[in-house]
């Protein structure tokens, strides 16, 4: 896991000093839209061994953004007023508000690991500890809170001659303890309960960051380019459709493909559960819209002429998401579906075309969490004769979400001066 954070990266002064500038201007930027919408928390959890630079990062944050949007904490041994408490309570009640930025030093991450490096709990306790932490960040994410996890790692001999470079200078000698000497001399077993602990908190919704902590330009870019793009990626409102990310390049019935979204929500009568769609079109047939057939009209089909043959290859990628109980058996009839609205839109699905559908469920009775799978667990699900609304669903929302990519693109001009045309939406309507 940690070898990727062994390979001796650097970044020279000169070209630090040129990429400083605009990341700190566009941080500030992103820290003042995020004070100003006031929609989410972002919670930036600082781990990793010691001498990896911890506290020059969490310095170096409060530098480069306004201080005044950002509480920084550092947890100690708990008070006694917090040890008659729950464990997470003490976290809980320092939450960053909406619109802020909280920074963890340590975090709810470093006692448990410390306490399994020390002997003072088991594996048990470890694991039972971790599904609490999964639990608690499930909640935050739940609530629309973006958390951002770095872990500083250094290699054994690399973390030695860290420590000895800041004990030789005056200036951060007070920084090295006579701990952070016992936990250098236990490096193998911090580093395999720290790889356990990873491996069982790295969620989607909440997952780590392995940054290589010896070289201090590399590692405070990373970090400031890491919190930059998931604060801007954070934002809500409405996905980008047509010419954006993996769609820039795509072609769809011979016209501008690209990213296209639909959703359904079924009344509370049958659940009132959301579907939502995402696909990237890359594919040909013969476009049909409202059971009209578009391509021909328009005179751009699949087997137009055998001497103008506009290939129907190419592939489309679909994604379905749903807040249904869905067993992993219904997921795979679910995405089946998806492949009727596929079909509604004329496509060919021809020998050389790729298509692929993914579907999965954000209901957390289905979760398969490290407790879950240590243990018999009952998992509830929608029965099959509560289903097919939501195969209806996946049919009209892929079939829509086509229709989307197409008509949110515009005519692009790509390498060799090729050109494809965007739909001629003027004509379909």
């Amino acid at each position: 896991m940690f070898e990727s954070a062994e390979l001796g990266h650097k970044i020279e002064q000169d070209i630090y000093k040129q990429e400083v500038p605009p990341l700190r201007e566009a941080l500030l930027d992103a820290q003042f839209d995020l004070a100003e919408a006031r929609k989410f928390p972002v919670i930036i959890v600082i781990g990793g061994v010691d001498g990896g630079g911890k506290g020059e990062t969490v310095n170096k944050l409060n530098e480069w953004m306004d201080p005044r949007h950002i509480h920084t904490y550092a947890f100690g041994t708990p008070s006694d007023e917090e040890g008659e408490r729950p464990h997470m309570w003490r976290y809980w009640r320092s939450l960053a508000p909406k619109g802020k930025i909280g920074i963890y030093f340590g975090s709810w991450y470093i006692d448990p690991i410390v306490k399994r490096a020390y002997g003072e709990i088991k594996n048990e306790g470890l694991t039972k500890a971790m599904d609490e932490v999964v639990r608690f960040e499930k909640m935050l994410t739940d609530e629309g809170a973006l958390i951002i996890k770095f872990w500083f790692h250094l290699s054994k001999d690399k973390q030695k001659e860290r420590i000895a470079k800041l004990e030789s200078n005056p200036l951060t000698r007070w920084r090295v303890s006579a701990q952070d000497k016992k936990h250098l001399r236990m490096y193998e077993e911090f580093r395999t309960i720290s790889e356990h602990v990873l491996r069982e908190t790295s969620t989607a919704t909440a997952p780590w960051i392995i940054v290589e902590g010896y070289d201090d330009n590399y590692r405070h870019l990373t970090v400031g380019k890491h919190v930059l793009q998931a604060i801007q990626e954070a934002s809500s409102g409405p996905v980008s459709e047509g010419c954006v990310g993996a769609g820039t390049g795509t072609v769809c019935f011979g016209w501008k493909g690209g990213i296209g979204t639909s959703s359904r929500r079924l009344p509370e009568s049958l659940g009132g559960y959301t579907l939502g769609v995402l696909v990237q079109t890359n594919f040909g047939g013969v476009l049909q819209m409202d059971g009209r057939s578009v391509g021909k009209k328009l005179g751009q089909y699949y087997l137009k002429d055998e001497l103008e043959d506009v290939s129907a290859d190419g592939s489309i990628m679909i994604v379905l998401a749903t807040d249904a109980p869905l067993s992993d058996r219904n997921l795979k009839r679910l995405a089946r579906r998806a492949l009727a609205g596929l079909a509604r839109t004329g496509a060919s699905m021809s020998n050389g075309s790729g298509d692929y559908v993914i579907a999965f469920s954000v209901a957390e009775d289905v979760r398969r969490t490290p407790e879950r799978r240590n243990s018999v667990w009952p998992y509830p699900e929608l029965s099959n004769d509560r289903i097919s609304p939501l195969f209806q669903s996946a049919i009209e929302s892929t079939e829509e979400a086509i229709y989307n990519s197409l008509c949110m693109a515009d005519t692009m001009t790509g390498t060799g001066g090729v050109t494809i045309p965007a739909l001629p939406f003027s004509v379909v309507e």
